[in-house]
C-alpha cells in the first residue's frame, strides 16, 4: 500500500514538473518573438507536443505563439481553429494584450486569402485591445498593418492617417527602424495623393535613420529616397538606386533607375531594365512597366505584340480592381470607430452618473453628519443652561431665604464658572458679536456660523427669552431668531435695519413672516 501510495506522489510531482517545464518553455519562447529571434522561437515551440498542455491558458499560449512564430518565420501555419481556440480563451479572461495578438494573427492569416474587408476587421479588433493592453510596440504593428492595408485597398487617407500614427508611436518607443518604416509609408501616402513635395520631404527625412536600418531592408528605403531625388537631382537618385540595387533587386528600384536612364537618352538600357524589372514585379506595378515597355516598342517599330501587352495591361487592372473593396474598407473602418467611439462614450456617461451618484451621496452623508453634530451641540447647550439656570435658581432661593448659606452659594456658582469656563471659547466670540450688536455694528459680513454663536450667547445669558421665541415659531432661521432677539435688547425698527442691513420692506417682508409664522 505504502508503495502505490509513494508511486502516486512521485507521478504527481512528475506531472507538476512536466507542467511547469511546458509553462516556462512558452515563456521562454514569447521572450524569443519579442526580441525577434524567431527560428529560435519556433524551433522551441516545436519541440513542445500537444499532450503536454495540460492547462487551457498553456494551450491558448502555444496556439498563439505557433501561430505567430509559423506566419514570422514562413513554416506551415497550424489549422485556424488553433488561433481561434486561443482568441476565444484570452477573451474570457480580458488578456488584452494576447487578445490583440491573437486577432492581429488571425487578421494576417485572412490577408493570406486576399480577404481585405475580413482583415480590416480583425486588424481593428485587435487595435481596440492593444489599447486597452497599453502596448505601444504592440499598437505600432497594429497601426502599421491598418495603414498598409489601407495603401492596398487605395484609401490613401487613411493610409497616411495610420502612418502618422504609426511614426507617433515608434517616436515614443525610439526605434529607430520603425521610425524608418513610418516614414516610408508616409512618404508612399502622399505620392499616392499626388503630393509629390510632401512624398519627397518624407523620404528625404528617412536619411539620418539610414544607418540603423536592418541590412535586408535597406533596400526598400534607399529605393524611396531615390524616388525623392529622381526629378530633382539625378546624380543623388542613381546613386540611391545603384546602392540598393548593391543589395537587393528590387522591381521599383529597377524601374526607377530606368526612367532616369530613358529621360537621358540612353533608351536601349532604359528598356533592357525595364525588361528586367517586369521579370521580378509584382502585379500591383506590372502595369505601368509593360506600358513603358510599350511605348518603346511603338517607337522603335516593334508592333507585333502591341495587342497582346495592352490586353494584359487591361486584365492587370481588372484584377487589382477586383481585389481593392476600396468602399467595403473605408466603411468598414468608419463603421467600427464610430461602434468604439460610442462605447467609450457610454462608458464614460456611466462613470459620470456613478461620480454624481457617489457626490450626491457623500453631500448627502456630509449634511447629515453636520445636522447631527449640530443637533447634538444643541442638545449640549441645552442640558447646559439647564444647569446654568437650576444653579441660579438655587441661588436665589438661598439669597432670598435670609439664612446664613454663603457657603452653599460660593459652591453653585463655582459650578456655574466651570461651566462657563469650559463653553468659553465659542462664547467669547459669541460676547463680541453681541457687544457689537449693541454698538450698533452691521451684520453685513457674518457667516452662518457668526449667527449661531450670537444665539448661544444670548441663550446663556438669557435663556428664557430664546425659549419663548422658539416656542412661538413654529420655523426660525438663524437670521430670523437674531431678529426677534433684537427687538428683545430693546433696539428700533432704525437700529435694526442699520445693523442687520434690510431695507424698508425687508424689515416689512420680515414682521410679516415671522406673523403668520407663530404657533
Amino acid at each position: 500500500m505504502k508503495k502505490v501510495l509513494l508511486s502516486l506522489v512521485i507521478l504527481t510531482m512528475f506531472v507538476a514538473c512536466g507542467k511547469q517545464m511546458v509553462s516556462e518553455k512558452l515563456a521562454q519562447a514569447d521572450s524569443l518573438i519579442v526580441a525577434e529571434k524567431n527560428d529560435s522561437a519556433y524551433m522551441l515551440l516545436s519541440g513542445i507536443k500537444e499532450s503536454h498542455l495540460a492547462t487551457d491558458e498553456d494551450r491558448a499560449h502555444y496556439y498563439l505563439l505557433m501561430t505567430r512564430a509559423s506566419i514570422l518565420t514562413g513554416n506551415t501555419v497550424p489549422p485556424d481553429s488553433c488561433i481561434n481556440y486561443a482568441i476565444s480563451y484570452y477573451e474570457q479572461g480580458k488578456d488584452y494584450s494576447n487578445l490583440a495578438d491573437a486577432y492581429f494573427y488571425k487578421g494576417y492569416l485572412s490577408l493570406r486569402k486576399d480577404s481585405l474587408p475580413e482583415t480590416m476587421f480583425l486588424f481593428k479588433i485587435a487595435e481596440k485591445h492593444a489599447k486597452l493592453s497599453e502596448d505601444l510596440l504592440q499598437q505600432y504593428k497594429i497601426a502599421e498593418a491598418i495603414s498598409y492595408i489601407n495603401g492596398i485597398g487605395g484609401k490613401y487617407n487613411l493610409q497616411i492617417k495610420y502612418a502618422f500614427l504609426s511614426l507617433k508611436l515608434a517616436s515614443i518607443l525610439k526605434d529607430k527602424n520603425r521610425i524608418a518604416y513610418s516614414l516610408g509609408r508616409i512618404s508612399d501616402s502622399y505620392l499616392h495623393l499626388e503630393m509629390k513635395d510632401s512624398a519627397d520631404h518624407y523620404a528625404k527625412k528617412i536619411i539620418p535613420y539610414i544607418d540603423d536600418i536592418r541590412k535586408e531592408d535597406l533596400p526598400y528605403f534607399l529605393t524611396i529616397i531615390g524616388n525623392a531625388y529622381k526629378n530633382t537631382d539625378t546624380t543623388k537618385a542613381k546613386w540611391y538606386y545603384k546602392k540598393a540595387l548593391s543589395y537587393q533587386e528590387l522591381p521599383s528600384t529597377t524601374e526607377g533607375l530606368a526612367d532616369i536612364y530613358y529621360e537621358e537618352g540612353n533608351q536601349e538600357e532604359a528598356y533592357r531594365l525595364w525588361k528586367r524589372a517586369l521579370s521580378i514585379c509584382d502585379m500591383s506595378s506590372k502595369d505601368n512597366i509593360i506600358y513603358n515597355i510599350l511605348e518603346y516598342d511603338i517607337l522603335h517599330g516593334n508592333t507585333d505584340n502591341v495587342l497582346e501587352k495592352v490586353n494584359e495591361i487591361m486584365d492587370i487592372k481588372d484584377s487589382i480592381q477586383d481585389k481593392l473593396e476600396n468602399d467595403t474598407l473605408k466603411d468598414l473602418q468608419l463603421r467600427f470607430d464610430h461602434e468604439v467611439e460610442k462605447h467609450e462614450l457610454d462608458q464614460k456617461l456611466n462613470r459620470s452618473l456613478w461620480a454624481i451618484a457617489g457626490l450626491i451621496a457623500l453631500v448627502i452623508a456630509i449634511v447629515i453628519y453636520v445636522l447631527f453634530k449640530r443637533y447634538q451641540q444643541r442638545l449640549l447647550w441645552t442640558q447646559t443652561q439647564i444647569q446654568i439656570d437650576n444653579y441660579t435658581t438655587q441661588i436665589r432661593r438661598y439669597e432670598e431665604s435670609g439664612a446664613d448659606v454663603k457657603e452653599k452659594i460660593e459652591e453653585l456658582q463655582a459650578k456655574i464658572d466651570a461651566i462657563m469656563e469650559d463653553k468659553s471659547q465659542k462664547l467669547n466670540r459669541g460676547l463680541k458679536l453681541y457687544n457689537d450688536v449693541n454698538n450698533n455694528e452691521s451684520m453685513i459680513r457674518w457667516s452662518k456660523e457668526d449667527y449661531d454663536m450670537f444665539i448661544d450667547y444670548f441663550d446663556v445669558i438669557n435663556h428664557p427669552i430664546v425659549k419663548k421665541h422658539r416656542k412661538e415659531h413654529k420655523k426660525l432661521t438663524p437670521r430670523t431668531l437674531t431678529f426677534l432677539l433684537l427687538c428683545s435688547m430693546g433696539k428700533s425698527d432704525e437700529d435694526i435695519r442699520q445693523i442687520m442691513a434690510l431695507s424698508p420692506e425687508g424689515l416689512r417682508s420680515m414682521r410679516f413672516r415671522l406673523n403668520h409664522d407663530s404657533n
